[in-house]
C-alpha cells in the first residue's frame, strides 16, 4: 500500500508540472498515465538512427567462436583435428585393456579433462602404442607432428593452464620428453623415417609425353599454368612454392642474338633497378673516390643514399642492390673490403646440399650426385676453380 501512494503522489507532481508548463489548450488531456503509453522504444531507436549506419549488429559468442576458428590455417586445423582423433581411438582401446585399470584407471577419452601430470603419465604410454591402420609404426617426424597438434590443441582450448611439450626447462612433462627422445632414436636405428620419398627426376620423354597428352598447352590456361610451372623451376631453379609465388615480371629480359631471335635471360635476384629510388649520382661519385682495400658496408650506404622501393620502404636486399648498381656502371667491386674473405673472389663460393633429417636436432648432408661431381671434375680440369697450391705431390700405384 505505501509503494502505491508514492506512486500517485509523483504522478500528482508531474500533472502539476505539466499544467504549470503548457498551455491550456496543450494541457487539455495530458496526464501522467499518458506519459505510460509512450513507446519508449520507438524514441530510443530515433536517437540511435544517426548511429545505425556505423555500428553493425551485434554479434553472439557462437559467431565469436566461429570467426576464432577462422583464425587458424584450414591445414593446422585438419591436423590437429587429427591428432585429437587419434588419442580419442587409442583411449577408447586401451580402456578395454586389463592393464589400463592396474595402472591408473580410466583415460578420458577428452584430452583437456586430464591433468598436466596425468598427460604426462598417458602421453608415454601413447606415443610409444600409436600405430597407422596398416600396423606399422609412425616414424620419428610423424610423432613430432603429433605432439606439436595435441599441444596447439589444448592450448586452444585449455585457457587454464599451460603445455610445453618440448621446453627443456619443464619439470612436468620431464619424462614424457624423454620417453619421446629414446623412441625417436629407436625407430631410427631400425631404418624407420631414414628414407624419405622423393619424386623421380622429369627426363625428355616424359616432358613430350606432358605435350602430347595434354598436361602442357597452349591452347588451355590450365595447361599453360603447368607448362609456366614446369618450365620455371626447370630454366630458372625454382625450388619452392615461394620462389614461384615472389616471381615478378620485371626479374626477367628478353633479349635478342646476332640471328635476331630470341634469347632468354637468367633470373636477377635484385629485379629492376630503375624500381628502386636512391641518389644515384652521389653514390656513384662516392664509389669512384674509394681507395682500393677500403671497408664498405652495403647496407649501410643504403641508408647513407636513401634507397626506396616502390612501397616507399628500404628493401631487404638492399645492399645487394647497390653492389649491382656499381658493377653495371664500371665500379671494381672487387678491391674492396680486401680485409674479409669474399666467396667467389677468395675462395671456392660454399655449395648448399640438401640434408637428411635422422631424428630431432640431428641432420646429415646427402651424398652429392654423380652429375655434379662430374661437373666439379670438368671446372678443376680447366683451373676455373682455384682450390690452392699442391703442398706435397703424391704418386699412387695400383698393382695389375
Amino acid at each position: 500500500m505505501e509503494g502505491s501512494d508514492d506512486e500517485s503522489d509523483i504522478f500528482k507532481d508531474v500533472d502539476f508540472l505539466l499544467c504549470y508548463f503548457l498551455p491550456d489548450d496543450d494541457a487539455n488531456g495530458v496526464l501522467s498515465q499518458s506519459l505510460l503509453n509512450i513507446p519508449t522504444q520507438q524514441l530510443f531507436k530515433v536517437e540511435n538512427e544517426t548511429d545505425h549506419a556505423r555500428f553493425a549488429s551485434p554479434v553472439s559468442g557462437a559467431d565469436l567462436k566461429i570467426k576464432q576458428a577462422a583464425g587458424i590455417p584450414k591445414k593446422t586445423r585438419q591436423a590437429n583435428n587429427w591428432a585429437v582423433r587419434l588419442w580419442t581411438d587409442w583411449a577408447r582401446f586401451r580402456n578395454t585393456r586389463p592393464e589400463t585399470h592396474m595402472e591408473g584407471g580410466v583415460i578420458s577419452e577428452n584430452i583437456c579433462c586430464l591433468s598436466n601430470e596425468a598427460l604426462n603419465f598417458w602421453m608415454q604410454r601413447f606415443i610409444i602404442e600409436i600405430r597407422r591402420k596398416d600396423g606399422t609404426a609412425y616414424p620419428p617426424n610423424t610423432l613430432t607432428q603429433i605432439v606439436a597438434a595435441l599441444q596447439r590443441y589444448l592450448r586452444s582450448n585449455c585457457y587454464d593452464r599451460q603445455f610445453n611439450f618440448f621446453k627443456d626447462d619443464d619439470l612436468v612433462f620431464r619424462d614424457f620428453r624423454k620417453t619421446l627422445d629414446s623412441h625417436m632414436k629407436s625407430l631410427t636405428s631400425q631404418g624407420i623415417g631414414v628414407n624419405k620419398k622423393r619424386c623421380d627426376p622429369v627426363t625428355e620423354k616424359d616432358e613430350m609425353r606432358m605435350w602430347e597428352t595434354g598436361v602442357f598447352s597452349l591452347e588451355t590456361a590450365s595447361g599453360l599454368s603447368n607448362a609456366i610451372f614446369f618450365y620455371n623451376g626447370k630454366c630458372f631453379a625454382f625450388r619452392g612454392m615461394s620462389d614461384h609465388k615472389q616471381c615478378d615480371a620485371d626479374q626477367f629480359e628478353i633479349g635478342f642474338d646476332h640471328e635476331n631471335s630470341r634469347t632468354k635471360k637468367a633470373k636477377k635476384h635484385i629485379g629492376n633497378i630503375d624500381n628502386y629510388q636512391f641518389k644515384r649520382e652521389e653514390f656513384l661519385k662516392f664509389m669512384r673516390n674509394l681507395a682500393p682495400g677500403s671497408p664498405v658496408i652495403w647496407r649501410y650506404l643504403a641508408l647513407k643514399f636513401q634507397m626506396k622501393n616502390k612501397r616507399g620502404i628500404i628493401p631487404n636486399n638492399a645492399g645487394q642492390v647497390l653492389q649491382m648498381f656499381a658493377k653495371l656502371n664500371g665500379v671494381n667491386c672487387d678491391q674492396l673490403n680486401t680485409n674479409q674473405g669474399i666467396s667467389g673472389r677468395d675462395f671456392l663460393q660454399r655449395v648448399r646440399r640438401a640434408r637428411q633429417k635422422v631424428f630431432r636436432k640431428v641432420s646429415v648432408p646427402t651424398p652429392r650426385p654423380a652429375r655434379a661431381l662430374r661437373e666439379i671434375i670438368s671446372k678443376l680440369g680447366r683451373k676455373e676453380l682455384y682450390i690452392g697450391e699442391r703442398i706435397v705431390p703424391k704418386i699412387y700405384k695400383t698393382k695389375k
